[in-house]
C-alpha cells in the first residue's frame, strides 16, 4: 500500500485573482505554485468583455509576486480583443517587473468553449472568432507575441 505523505504533494491553484486580497494571503502557506490569468491591461476593455474591472486582478498579482510562490502567467490571445500591439507590450512590460514569474503560457483561442455554452443555455459570445494559428496570418500573430514577450526576458510556452 502506498501512503501519501503530505509532504510529497504539490499544491497549485488556477484563478484570475478577481476576490479580496485577504482570501489569497490565507492560503498562500499551502501553494508550491500558482497559476494566473491576465486577460487585458486596459480596466475599461477588460470590463466589456469580462463584466468587472481588472484593478482588483492586478493589484492582487502584484502582491501576489511578493508573496515568493511561483508564479506561471496564463494569457488567452483573443483575436480582436487583446491582441494589439498596445496591449501585448503593456502586458509584456508589467509580467517582467514582477517577482517569482517562472513561465509565462500563451494559450490560443479556440471555439472549445462553445458546446459548453449551448449546454447551459447561455449565449457564447465569441462564436464568430475564428481559432487563432488556423492559418498564416494567425500564426504570424503568435510569434511576433511570443517574441515581444521574449525581449523583455520572459520564459514563453504556447499552450498551458
Amino acid at each position: 500500500m502506498y501512503v501519501i505523505e503530505p509532504d510529497n504533494i504539490d499544491t497549485a491553484i488556477e484563478t484570475c485573482g478577481h476576490a479580496p486580497w485577504k482570501y489569497s494571503e490565507q492560503i498562500l502557506p499551502y501553494l508550491n505554485q500558482v497559476l494566473y490569468d491576465i486577460k487585458h491591461m486596459d480596466p475599461v476593455k477588460h470590463k466589456q468583455m469580462t463584466g468587472v474591472s481588472n484593478r482588483l486582478i492586478l493589484s492582487n498579482l502584484k502582491r501576489l509576486s511578493k508573496s515568493g510562490v511561483p508564479l506561471v502567467i496564463r494569457l488567452p490571445l483573443i483575436p480582436q480583443f487583446n491582441l494589439d500591439q498596445g496591449n501585448t507590450t503593456k502586458t509584456a512590460k508589467f509580467i517582467s517587473n514582477l517577482e517569482n514569474v517562472i513561465e509565462v503560457n500563451m494559450m490560443l483561442f479556440h471555439q472549445l468553449g462553445k458546446n459548453k455554452y449551448n449546454g447551459l443555455c447561455r449565449e457564447y459570445l465569441l462564436k464568430d472568432l475564428k481559432a487563432l494559428g488556423s492559418d498564416a496570418e494567425g500564426v504570424g500573430k503568435i510569434r511576433v507575441i511570443k517574441s515581444a514577450f521574449e525581449a523583455y526576458g520572459l520564459n514563453v510556452t504556447l499552450g498551458g
